[in-house]
């Protein structure tokens, strides 16, 4: 069923916007906004989206045939980063693809929660949000591994070059995932098109037209206690506490600082 609002393409044009309310002697009294200009709209101008949608197509087919390219030349060759390379040459290719479908469908239809269903906005949530986390900490896991092998290789023999491989695969995999679990905790999400999937947009636009809202948004936000009873402070101190191990991993594996250092170290040590 559709949501009572029309959920396709529908612009405010009228220039002004009466308001009335009842007055002190039950009079109805009102005023006129007048100049009025809407410059946010929560979905496309067909053609405009159209354009953008098949411009988007050609990059996202054009990087699916490279990655397909890469794994056919990589076929079976043993480099200790193969099977990282793997896994995020298909993840790319399963994601974008995937992604591309959910944010067209969000640039046509809102909110698209509730024509589809919440499933849908969940589903490519963690579809978009995994292939993008493995996307910014691919170099990272890669630069570690070299860090790993190249400086502490006589451990990595005796421990066994296998076994260590297989533990770098599982954190590549397994911390993404503890990401998009501290980041279920949050009210809003980073992607605009997930929040509007959701029917939240327009509170992220009134949140984001105050500067101080956005440091509260993006990082962190100190809450009135006084209001709330344990259960409310144990609540909003655990979800804190998720925000900031969640931009403790973003930082430390999305930065090329991290990966910087590491390479120093693996160069100096090559070059002795």
């Amino acid at each position: 069923m559709f949501p009572k609002q029309r959920p396709f393409y529908h612009p405010f044009q009228n220039l002004s916007l009466g308001f009335s309310y009842p007055g002190p002697t039950n009079v109805q009294v009102g005023f006129v906004i007048e100049d009025i200009n809407l410059y946010y709209q929560p979905v496309q101008e067909p053609i405009s989206g159209t354009v953008f949608f098949f411009f988007k197509l050609s990059i996202v087919l054009i990087g699916c045939f490279v990655h397909s390219k890469i794994l056919k030349v990589m076929g079976n060759e043993s480099s200790i980063i193969h099977n990282v390379t793997k896994f995020y040459l298909w993840t790319q290719i399963a994601v974008y693809p995937t992604g591309l479908i959910f944010i067209t469908i969000t640039d046509f239809i809102h909110p698209a929660g509730e024509v589809i269903g919440y499933w849908f906005c969940t589903l490519g949530w963690l579809t978009i949000s995994f292939g993008g986390l493995i996307t910014i900490f691919f170099s990272f896991i890669v630069s570690l591994m070299r860090y790993f092998f190249v400086l502490h290789n006589a451990k990595v023999e005796e421990f066994s070059k296998e076994k260590m491989t297989k533990i770098f695969m599982s954190m590549f995999i397994s911390i993404p995932i503890l990401v998009l679990i501290l980041d279920s905790f949050e009210e809003f999400h980073l992607f605009s098109y997930i929040n509007k999937c959701y029917g939240k947009d327009h509170s992220v636009f009134l949140i984001e037209t105050s500067t101080l809202n956005v440091l509260k948004h993006k990082f962190l936000s100190f809450e009135d206690y006084d209001k709330g009873g344990n259960y409310d402070v144990l609540l909003s101190t655990a979800k804190q506490i998720c925000k900031i191990i969640k931009h403790f991993f973003l930082v430390v594996m999305a930065s090329n600082i991290s990966e910087a250092v590491i390479y120093y170290k693996v160069l100096t040590h090559m070059n002795r």
